[in-house]
């Protein structure tokens, strides 16, 4: 029989530990779309998911630029240039030290980027700025 707090009742005390990892998670996720919020607002760019509205690399380098503006050129930028504008980005990421968490060949053939992936990497961007 197990007695009061040694584990004996079944659990094996990760319980809280894995609520604190969603939580914080939570809190990440937010503190994402918040600033991906005051992006659209900076810049003026329409931001509605973490999918399709990255796909042309005009949100990252947004995202970007307001962190490195010496880096993204935004002004000069169009979304007829995908390549362009995903290479700048990513340029610019690691230019700090940000390695992406995407694959440039993939999200040239694709308007629909995984939406996981494209908020993994501008989490990273998030906690390395904001952080």
């Amino acid at each position: 029989m197990g007695g009061v707090g040694d584990g004996g009742d079944g659990d094996d005390g990760d319980g809280d530990s894995d609520v604190i990892v969603v939580v914080m998670m939570m809190v990440v996720v937010v503190m994402v779309m918040v600033t991906v919020m005051v992006v659209m607002v900076v810049v003026n760019i329409d931001i509605t998911n973490f999918s399709s509205s990255w796909s042309d690399g005009l949100a990252f380098c947004a995202l970007l630029h307001t962190y490195l503006p010496a880096h993204i050129p935004y002004q000069e930028l169009n979304s007829q240039e995908k390549k362009r504008n995903l290479l700048l980005a990513f340029e610019a990421a690691e230019s700090v030290g940000i390695k992406p968490s995407l694959e440039l060949g993939e999200l040239l053939h694709t308007d629909r980027p995984d939406w996981q992936s494209v908020m993994q990497y501008v989490a990273q961007i998030y906690k390395y700025f904001e952080t």
